[in-house]
């Protein structure tokens, strides 16, 4: 067995084949190293050291430069992989590719984070200490708020629609769920509005989405809104995928569920679905809760500006189980119809 004796140490460092064939051979051949003061005699343990490291790092430095040119020109010579990160998928390529090549690209990703940043400052830019009690005394909530009133809002909305608007459903995601989580209640409203504005996002896919805004809001303003400009478009426009989830509402415990099944057809008009609407109501009616039962008469009411007839039955036979809440509300521009 070779052992190496009688050779100098740059032949003994790359006598291995490996190494010439990553490494051009008129560089490392042994001449080149007695020229440079490195021959058969033994050299310092330092300089040793110095020039494996130093080859180390161009072996290391052309490996990186050489993935990822592969994964630019040529990504089917690469298996990909999935990294999970929570609730979102990074695809990428085996070895160092696959920190540097993932499906959502980093354009998306500042995208999103400027969309926050830009969010945020404006607001604070527009803080109001005066109109932020006083609306949050309406509200009655403890979230914060800047006092930055609809107005201004929209402005700001519209902004985000002309600079950051999402390319597919995935960046609406991101983009809607960034907003949502910021902790200002202007804030959020902003992520409704997102989700509002794209409509072509609206899709049952984006359900889950609606249904943070009900759980995680909690009390009117939100579920009101995702009930009225989301949930009732993915009903009137993906009715079979969309209703068995929301019937299930009806009976949830969670009573903004119960609220936002009831009140989701507000504005449908003709494409009311009429037998989930009475059936929604008459299912509800016995609730003592102001919400339910405000929730109730005002669904009645808007559909009875389509059928009056139809809604005048209804709240005929169910007089007396409805509260008066409840009818007061569903015969107000009925009134000639009902008992």
């Amino acid at each position: 067995m070779d052992t190496g004796v009688g050779q100098s140490r740059p032949q003994r460092l790359f006598a291995s084949p490996a190494i010439f064939l990553l490494i051009p051979e008129r560089i490392f051949n042994p001449v080149f190293f007695e020229r440079i003061g490195w021959g058969p005699e033994p050299a310092g343990d330092g300089t040793l050291l110095l020039v494996t490291v130093f080859i180390i790092g161009l072996i290391a430095i052309w490996d990186v430069f050489d993935v990822v040119r592969k994964a630019r020109h040529d990504p089917a010579n690469h298996a990909k992989h999935v990294v999970s990160t929570g609730s979102k998928e990074w695809a990428g390529t085996s070895g160092l590719a696959s920190r540097l090549v993932v499906t959502r690209s980093r354009k998306t990703l500042n995208s999103t984070r400027m969309c926050v940043a830009y969010v945020q400052s404006t607001l604070a830019e527009q803080t109001n200490p005066e109109k932020a009690k006083g609306m949050q005394a309406y509200m009655k909530t403890e979230m914060p708020f800047y006092g930055v009133q609809k107005p201004a809002r929209s402005e700001i909305l519209r902004h985000i629609k002309r600079e950051f608007a999402p390319a597919n459903r995935e960046e609406y995601e991101d983009l809607v769920t960034a907003v949502w989580q910021l902790p200002h209640r202007e804030e959020k409203y902003l992520a409704q509005g997102i989700a509002a504005a794209f409509r072509q996002f609206i899709v049952p896919d984006s359900l889950p989405i609606y249904e943070r805004f009900i759980d995680e809001g909690a009390w009117w303003d939100f579920v009101d809104e995702a009930a009225t400009h989301m949930i009732r478009r993915l009903v009137l426009n993906y009715p079979n995928q969309t209703w068995p989830v929301v019937d299930t509402w009806i009976g949830d415990d969670n009573m903004w569920r119960r609220r936002a099944a009831i009140i989701c057809q507000i504005g449908a008009k003709e494409r009311t679905d009429t037998e989930r609407l009475f059936a929604f109501c008459a299912a509800r009616a016995h609730e003592r809760e102001f919400f339910m039962r405000k929730a109730i008469g005002w669904a009645l009411r808007e559909y009875a500006k389509t059928d009056p007839e139809a809604v005048a039955a209804f709240v005929n036979t169910h007089e007396e189980e409805l509260s008066a809440l409840s009818y007061r509300e569903a015969s107000k521009h009925i009134r000639d119809l009902v008992r």
